[in-house]
């Protein structure tokens, strides 16, 4: 195994920073050539399939690795906070409770790049809405998840999205 040389916690931040940007930069690669050669309706498609293959193995491999072992919103609100996918974001969890749980996405890297491109077309509630609504189910399938907000902002320094999970008794 390579030794990461890490001297302190900012450092593993930015290497884990860069781990999740990484991993978008490939999730959107690996989209637009989808995208290219079979339209934008079969790469949504498919992305919603792998999206949801992501979720089950990142719930699975994060319970084993890393000890997370709690439920309902205490879990899923855990598993977001540690994917290292997720660290690119800037967000808040403004409510938070046994039964409701509410995310605000104040800045998305992924949403930023699609205004660039000029895409009018957002697929944030078909991936990362499939993203939360599958990661609810795989830690607590009472759990329903809704978006609140959703592109496309009215400015750059609007929020990006909203969610809120809700435990259904």
């Amino acid at each position: 195994m390579t030794d990461i040389n890490i001297q302190n916690k900012e450092r593993l931040k930015e290497l884990l920073r860069l781990s999740g940007g990484l991993i978008a930069a490939i999730d959107g690669i690996w989209f637009l050539v989808v995208e290219e050669v079979f339209g934008n309706n079969r790469a949504v498609e498919l992305d919603k399939k792998v999206w949801e293959k992501y979720i089950h193995v990142l719930v699975k491999r994060m319970k084993n690795i890393l000890g997370i072992s709690t439920e309902g919103m205490r879990g899923i609100k855990e598993i977001i906070e540690n994917d290292p996918l997720f660290l690119i974001n800037d967000y808040e969890f403004t409510e938070s409770s046994e039964k409701k749980m509410v995310l605000k996405i104040n800045r998305c890297p992924v949403l930023e790049a699609m205004e660039r491109q000029g895409r009018k077309t957002y697929v944030c509630e078909s991936t990362r809405g499939l993203y939360f609504k599958n990661l609810a189910r795989e830690i607590d399938p009472k759990v329903v998840v809704h978006p609140l907000k959703l592109p496309p902002r009215e400015s750059p320094e609007d929020i990006c999205c909203k969610w809120l999970f809700q435990r259904q008794d």
